[in-house]
């Protein structure tokens, strides 16, 4: 078998760069505690180290997303230690009279709405245990089902359900405490 040409192997980095990126971006975000600076960071060093190994990678079928969800894992874990920078949850603010609840496309609803996931991904999500975090991570930030990120992070499907449960159920009890905590 012939050695591809290096601007072939370029052209289809390049290509799984764009088909991976805004993915890759949320999944950063969420673990590091919604820094935007040590997200970018995470993932371009994501795509440094897969750019590395991208002959080697490209040859083995399923491996390229594996390894690159597992490297950008780690690389936020090594930003956390370079910015020595912990995510501390903090209480989400009261919202005021008069916000609109769901409705027809109403842009002060989904305004609001904005923020929320903004507090969830931005504060709570990172407050979780690693596994349940990575979790989270992979079934609701990445789209993937249970069995895929079963199968990423080589564990069983009834783990990551139950995983996906316990984060659940960490997150309601963590804002019913600080919405207690604000309006106390």
């Amino acid at each position: 078998m012939s050695q591809p040409e290096p601007a072939h192997l370029a052209d289809e980095f390049a290509e799984f760069v764009r088909q991976t990126s805004d993915r890759y971006y949320r999944a950063a975000m969420a673990e590091t505690g919604y820094h935007p600076a040590n997200a970018e960071d995470a993932v371009q060093s994501t795509y440094l180290s897969l750019f590395t190994r991208w002959p080697r990678l490209r040859e083995t079928e399923g491996s390229i997303e594996r390894y690159g969800r597992t490297t950008l894992h780690n690389a936020v874990r090594t930003e956390f230690r370079r910015t020595a920078r912990q995510a501390v949850p903090t209480a989400p603010q009261e919202m005021p009279e008069g916000i609109p609840r769901e409705g027809d496309g109403d842009p002060a609803y989904i305004s609001v709405h904005s923020k929320i996931v903004d507090v969830i991904v931005g504060e709570l999500i990172p407050a979780l245990p690693e596994q349940q975090k990575r979790v989270v991570t992979l079934c609701l930030l990445e789209d993937l089902t249970t069995a895929e990120a079963a199968e990423v992070l080589q564990i069983k499907e009834d783990t990551v359900k139950r995983y996906l449960t316990a984060a659940k159920n960490r997150i309601q009890k963590m804002v019913l405490t600080s919405s207690k905590e604000v309006t106390a």
